[in-house]
């Protein structure tokens, strides 16, 4: 369901974001943009490095969020079954999915 509804650029801050990782995954700048006040570096720095691997690609620096959103998925079952039963474990995974 995650990978079928998955959005890419939501035109909000990730046009942000996405200018920084170009700035710093293509062109070596840093700070990306010096009047940009907000950093994020767990999303910058991995999607400038996938930048920098697979190059401008629109595709290229969301291929993290959808990593990162999959393995929320799967960390938020395997903890549910850890504290409760299989049941509320599937559960929990399909609130994170939806």
């Amino acid at each position: 369901m995650r990978i079928y509804f998955f959005s890419g650029v939501s035109l909000a801050d990730d046009v942000n974001y996405w200018t920084q990782s170009i700035a710093t995954g293509l062109h070596g700048d840093w700070p990306p943009l010096k009047y940009h006040w907000h950093v994020r570096l767990g999303l910058i720095l991995p999607c400038a490095l996938l930048l920098k691997i697979f190059g401008l690609k629109l595709w290229a620096p969301y291929i993290f969020t959808m990593i990162a959103g999959l393995l929320e998925i799967v960390l938020t079952y395997h903890i549910a079954l850890r504290l409760t039963n299989p049941r509320t474990a599937r559960l929990a995974a399909w609130f994170c999915v939806f």
